[in-house]
């Protein structure tokens, strides 16, 4: 099988590569690659790779973990399936670099949903993560349309970092805290901008606790902004 799978991508890539220069390919899971996890070594080896299209079905990460992305890489679900038809079992966690994910489900991640320094989302559902939804750890985060339900907490930003939130299918709901944000020191603050016109009362709703913030960090650091503002 994993002949086979390898083969069919070395395939692709002469095929591809007829006529031009390689660049932004793709790989599919199943199809391509049978794991998440393969797929993502692939990509991280194969720098002609930039995107990983997750298909139809429920994709496990390793005991509920953390997928690792090592290197910059979309993930997307495939525009041809509903997206609560592309579950991915566990978190994801952008470290060193960036990315952007698209599409689908993260589910019942053991730690974190989704956690890194600086990445991007659009049209995702973050649900029943054991800790937080979404993390930022000291970078800037764009979230397009995301939900975020049934965590300990929804969004959290923490070490001076940035989460901008935009779309009016975009929400925090159910967790135990809705949006948190930490900051170090009066210089390492953390801040959630909500793009109007929603605002953090539209976003975070239905939380036992709303809203959070540490001693360093006034709540008022969760502020709104002007769409003009905001490009994602």
């Amino acid at each position: 099988m994993f002949l086979y799978w390898k083969m069919s991508i070395v395939n692709k890539i002469i095929n591809q590569s007829r006529g031009g220069r390689i660049q932004n390919l793709k790989v599919r899971v199943p199809e391509d690659c049978p794991t998440l996890q393969q797929a993502v070594d692939w990509v991280h080896k194969h720098r002609a790779y930039t995107t990983i299209v997750v298909g139809e079905g429920i994709h496990h990460v390793i005991n509920r973990g953390e997928l690792v992305i090592p290197s910059a890489m979309n993930i997307e679900g495939d525009p041809r399936v509903d997206k609560s038809e592309i579950v991915v079992v566990g978190g994801i966690m952008f470290h060193p670099g960036t990315g952007h994910l698209e599409h689908l489900i993260i589910s019942h991640a053991r730690y974190c949903g989704v956690v890194g320094r600086s990445f991007t989302m659009d049209d995702v559902v973050v649900q029943n993560c054991e800790l937080n939804g979404v993390v930022c750890m000291g970078g800037i985060v764009k979230c397009n349309n995301v939900l975020v339900q049934e965590c300990r907490s929804g969004v959290s930003v923490i070490n001076g970092g940035s989460i901008t939130l935009v779309g009016l299918r975009t929400e925090v709901c159910h967790n135990n805290q809705g949006l948190c944000a930490y900051g170090l020191s009066s210089v390492q603050a953390s801040v959630i901008k909500v793009v109007s016109p929603m605002t953090k009362e539209l976003v975070s709703t239905n939380n036992v606790s709303q809203n959070f913030s540490n001693g360093v960090v006034d709540i008022e650091a969760i502020n709104e902004v002007e769409s003009s503002q905001f490009r994602f």
